[in-house]
């Protein structure tokens, strides 16, 4: 059966439910494997998929069918990936580096320092600054805001203006990256 998208287009257009859902079947692997191929997490990917759908929805009626609806999606998945990274640039540097000030005075702490464990102790803050660079720009800033400026769920929600649930769940993805890199 030939997808006549044109069709789709307009029955979306008309806010019938099952044209958006068919549009969205046909093209999320297209835009989804644009988006990953950048270097971000898959999370991040996915998030930038459905706000490149959801976008795409919204200014259905600009499209113009001159051209190929999945250039056009495409365009905008692209548009929104840099939005995400000028966004997020910044935020590395402030948590990590906070970061492994926190460890390395902790270690100070503790003394009963040899050689061995200063050895052990330098792999170790390694490893988490490694892990840490591995964590999306929006990852490491709610993680930053979380433990290091220690703002609650509702505080981090109101501050990046988004929902409360949505910042439980980068937590949650957030430390199990880094745990699963750690062991």
């Amino acid at each position: 059966m030939e997808i006549n998208e044109k069709h789709l287009i307009e029955k979306a257009l008309k806010g019938e439910q099952g044209a958006f859902a068919r549009l969205l079947g046909l093209y999320w692997v297209d835009v989804y494997t644009f988006l990953s191929s950048k270097n971000i997490c898959d999370e991040d990917a996915e998030d930038l998929c459905i706000e490149t759908f959801s976008k795409a929805f919204e200014k259905l009626s600009t499209y113009d069918h001159r051209y190929v609806f999945k250039t056009w999606l495409l365009y905008i998945a692209r548009n929104n990936y840099v939005d995400f990274m000028r966004r997020n640039a910044h935020m590395f540097s402030l948590f990590s580096e906070k970061i492994l000030e926190d460890l390395e005075y902790e270690h100070e702490m503790v003394g009963d320092e040899t050689p061995e464990s200063r050895m052990i102790e330098r792999q170790s803050l390694e490893q988490v600054r490694q892990s840490l660079e591995r964590l999306s720009p929006r990852y490491r800033e709610v993680m930053r805001l979380h433990y290091i400026e220690e703002l609650s769920i509702n505080e981090i929600s109101e501050k990046l203006n988004i929902s409360s649930s949505n910042v439980k769940v980068i937590l949650m993805r957030a430390r199990k990256m880094l745990y699963r890199d750690v062991e």
